[in-house]
């Protein structure tokens, strides 16, 4: 029936700490985009 794609949404580590600040909600989904983020930044 109506299945949802799953999506994946990257957040910059700063809209992640405006999230938090804001009291949303960051989910594991989140985490792991900042986790990446930062894996693929320090690459560089």
């Amino acid at each position: 029936e109506g299945e949802e794609e799953m999506q994946l949404h990257y957040f910059t580590i700063e809209e992640i700490e405006e999230k938090i600040r804001n009291g949303e909600i960051v989910d594991a989904k989140t985490i792991s985009g900042i986790y990446m983020y930062k894996l693929n930044k320090d690459k560089k």
